[in-house]
């Protein structure tokens, strides 16, 4: 009884382990392409397609979003590029801002932008964004009405 218990209780309690661990650490799981400033200027000039995803790694609503995201896009198959906003340097903050018309149109006026961000690049413009957060349905319409492959 004993090595039956052994031979078979061994296997299985290694194996529930092995799963809560792939679960909790998602080695598989969809990622985002972490950037810093000078890659994200880069994308801004770029005559290509991206979605740039600007978050704040502190907040913790970030994290929902984030899964959102990555949920919707790994369906997509396509790349994000992230950027997370709060390791930007206060000198480097105007630089993020003057990367493309449309961030600096928003700094400029009395509401400014908010972070979380998605920004969809098309030809060096800025195509369509979500600035603030939102449910999984309307990050779908989003990529939907945008035509993101």
């Amino acid at each position: 009884m004993k090595k039956s218990i052994l031979l078979y209780g061994v296997p299985v309690v290694v194996a529930l382990i092995l799963f809560l661990l792939i679960r909790m650490f998602d080695p598989f799981g969809y990622k985002f392409e972490e950037i810093g400033l000078d890659k994200y200027e880069q994308l801004n000039k770029s005559k290509g397609t991206e979605i740039v995803y600007i978050y704040d790694e502190k907040e913790d609503s970030g994290k929902v979003y984030s899964d959102i995201i990555k949920l919707v896009m790994e369906k997509q198959k396509t790349k994000v590029f992230a950027l997370d906003y709060n390791s930007l340097k206060e000198e480097d903050i105007k630089k993020f801002i003057n990367a493309n018309s449309y961030t600096k149109t928003l700094a400029d006026s009395e509401e400014g932008f908010l972070v979380p961000m998605v920004i969809y690049l098309k030809d060096g413009k800025v195509k369509a964004s979500i600035m603030g957060t939102c449910e999984k349905k309307d990050f779908e319409k989003f990529i939907k009405d945008n035509g993101v492959r």
